[in-house]
Order: C-alpha cells, then sequence, then structure tokens
C-alpha cells in the first residue's frame, strides 16, 4: 500500500510531525533531563529536515515532484516511536539522576514493575536510538521512489490500456 504526494505537501507535513515529535519527546521527559531532549531533539530534527529541504530542492530541479510514501513504512515509523516515547528513561530524581529505572510508561500508570534498572535504561536508550535510525531509513526510501508528474501520467496510461 502506498500513497503518491507532492515533495513540497511531503516537506510541510515532514515539519509539522517534527515539532510534535519534538514536543512529545520532552513532555515525556521531566526533570532538568529534559533540557537535554529539548537540545538533542531540535538538533536532530533540524539536520534531517535540512538534508530533507536540499534533497527536495535537488528533486524539484531534476523535475521529479512526486513520492511515493510507503504507510506500512509510515506505520512501522509511528509504533516505533510510541515504543520510545512510552520508554522515554530521560528522567530524573530532583537535582540527581534517578538510581532505580523510570520510564514514562511506569510513572504514567503508577506501575511498581520490579524491572533491572541496566536493562530499562539501555532499552529505553536503545528504542529511542532504533527510532532516529528507522526515520532516516524511511524518508531515504521515500526519496528515492521520487519521480516527475509526466512519469506518473505515463504509468497511469500504460495501466489503463
Amino acid at each position: 500500500m502506498n500513497k503518491k504526494l507532492n515533495i513540497w505537501i511531503f516537506l510541510f507535513l515532514f515539519a509539522i510531525y517534527s515539532i510534535a515529535s519534538s514536543f512529545l519527546f520532552v513532555a515525556t521527559s521531566a526533570g532538568w533531563t529534559a533540557l537535554w531532549v529539548i537540545i538533542i531533539s531540535l538538533i536532530y530534527f533540524s539536520l534531517v529536515f535540512i538534508i530533507s529541504f536540499v534533497t527536495s530542492i535537488i528533486l524539484q530541479i531534476l523535475h521529479k515532484d512526486r513520492i511515493v510514501i510507503s504507510l506500512i513504512g509510515l506505520f512501522t515509523l509511528f509504533i516505533i516511536q510510541i515504543n520510545a516515547l512510552l520508554f522515554n528513561v530521560f528522567r530524573d530524581c530532583g537535582d540527581m539522576v534517578c538510581r532505580n529505572s523510570s520510564f514514562f510508561l511506569k510513572d504514567l500508570f503508577h506501575l511498581k514493575i520490579p524491572i533491572n534498572s541496566n536493562f530499562m535504561m539501555a532499552y529505553g536508550q536503545a528504542s529511542s536510538v532504533v527510532y532516529c535510525f528507522f526515520l532516516i531509513i524511511f524518508l531515504y526510501f521515500t526519496y528515492r521512489t521520487a519521480s516527475s508528474k509526466n512519469n506518473i501520467k505515463n504509468e497511469s496510461v500504460g495501466q489503463n490500456q
């Protein structure tokens, strides 16, 4: 299942998504470590947006203004992001980092889960890293599908015959 979209509309939607994702990561963080999350997410999403913008300009120069978005890839991206948000470990206990594992899902429902804190810290950090890598991979494969309006019209005419 794929969806064809204008490259500039996609870039606009990606900008909105970046702002919302940054806000969600900050909202699921707590304490002074949330400041680091703000800085990291602003740097990350700004760099990815700049690269996407430059790629869009290059594709526009090459007269490739349509991209195909994989809905399965988009759904997978959202699932990975939800996992990264629920297990966000960027939290602290006042003036010091928590000794016990604390993540957003645990604090949200006040769960008393006896889990190895080293494992939870590693899992929470790994889920954020996996999300960042998958977002870049998703954008790479999305931009690889760029084509011109003429190619799309020719493909649809060929399919109707």
